[in-house]
């Protein structure tokens, strides 16, 4: 409940308060409806895991009820309420700039313990969509919802520790927190994880096993997964080096947008390695990737054009 703190109470009668009260819950009821019928916003690298994704069901099932509760309530709002709410903003403490609903719909629910909401409430703060960003309070939803083994707030800590963000930057805490959510299938986790063992960034450097979470990730037709698994058979860790084996994962990479293994599958079409010489091929992937800003790709068109 959104209480409106009056600085003038004398201009304002107590049926107004009551309006006003009740306009917050249209709102509240009305936005949460909206969020739950939209796609969640791609958020840096974060995505829903089936497993998160069978959780929000429950929540998509009471759309019909809150769209009733909705208009049930606009239906007893007096006939000057929605006309003097503007004017009752106007004079609280609380404006309606900074009314937020994207961060007040998940709060309550997060507060009372709900993994789900804890972890979209962390996005919210994470991303900025919704409210202000703040990454020490999206790390704090995070770890009140990784802790209740929620892969994608396990990610998404993961994430934050990777980068410092929020907290003190430690690959050892980021290789923890993601090893957690990639033993519960989360693909982003996988790979990130992954990069560290190939790096040896908090853990120690183990080729063979990078390979394993590309691999496993790749299965799942992740393209970063399979962009990577290009990379290790182009350098021969832990496989043997085969240009073929690079062409067909960055083919596959390539198909599915990924600018960085559409410009290394056009250099090798360019060169024939692992495919046939092809200069129009070399050409298309070329300006696939710059389309997409890739810098060495566009230098590469303007050589070739030349």
């Amino acid at each position: 409940m959104i209480t409106v703190q009056q600085k003038n109470a004398a201009h304002v009668k107590n049926n107004h308060l009551t309006s006003t009260v009740l306009i917050k819950i249209v709102v509240y009821t009305f936005s949460l409806s909206i969020v739950l019928t939209t796609s969640l916003p791609r958020s840096a690298m974060i995505h829903l895991t089936a497993q998160s994704k069978r959780r929000l069901k429950p929540w998509r099932n009471i759309l019909p009820m809150l769209s009733l509760f909705t208009w049930t309530l606009i239906a007893t709002l007096p006939a000057h309420a929605v006309l003097t709410e503007h004017v009752i903003e106007n004079t609280s403490e609380t404006t309606i700039e900074e009314f937020n609903p994207a961060e007040l719909q998940w709060r309550a629910l997060a507060e009372q313990g709900d993994a789900t909401a804890q972890y979209l409430l962390g996005n919210v703060y994470y991303t900025g969509n919704g409210a202000q960003r703040n990454y020490s309070e999206a790390v704090k939803w995070y770890q009140m919802s990784a802790l209740q083994d929620y892969p994608d707030a396990q990610y998404g800590l993961g994430i934050a520790y990777n980068k410092g963000q929020g907290v003190k930057q430690s690959y050892i805490e980021s290789a923890k927190w993601y090893l957690k959510a990639a033993k519960q299938g989360h693909p982003m986790a996988q790979i990130d994880l992954g990069v560290q063992h190939h790096e040896g960034q908090g853990v120690k450097r183990d080729y063979q096993l990078a390979l394993t979470y590309f691999q496993t990730a790749a299965k799942e037709n992740h393209r970063e997964a399979q962009f990577n698994l290009g990379l290790m058979y182009l350098k021969g860790h832990a496989v043997k080096k085969s240009y073929d084996d690079a062409a067909q994962y960055w083919q596959m990479a390539a198909e599915q947008g990924h600018r960085d293994a559409q410009f290394a599958l056009a250099s090798l079409y360019l060169n024939g390695l692992g495919v046939e010489k092809n200069m129009k091929e070399a050409q298309k992937w070329y300006r696939s990737a710059a389309s997409q800003g890739h810098q060495k790709a566009i230098r590469q068109l303007q050589a070739l054009n030349k």
